[in-house]
């Protein structure tokens, strides 16, 4: 009983796109956004770039982009990377 209610619509926006730089070479990106009347908006990059080794297996290094206007736990940083470097089975 008595309890309030508060609505916080929200927008989620997202592109990618891919281009062969050679027959066994991509190039990937992908953005994500998420828009709050909250006002606390997060974005996301993932860039890639992925290439054929040896039959079925690939390598794939990508680097991850994230902000988040307002993180939830104060002691988080608003602006955080991961890289990676990913050995890859296609079967």
């Amino acid at each position: 009983m008595g309890q309030k209610h508060q609505t916080s619509p929200a927008a989620r926006l997202a592109v990618s796109y891919r281009w062969h730089l050679t027959h066994h070479a991509t190039f990937k990106e992908a953005i994500t956004t998420l828009l709050s009347t909250a006002n606390n908006n997060t974005y996301e990059s993932i860039t890639s770039l992925e290439s054929r080794l040896y039959g079925n297996f690939n390598l794939q290094l990508s680097y991850t982009a994230i902000y988040n206007e307002f993180p939830v736990i104060s002691y988080y940083k608003k602006f955080n990377t991961i890289t990676t470097a990913d050995l890859m089975y296609h079967f």
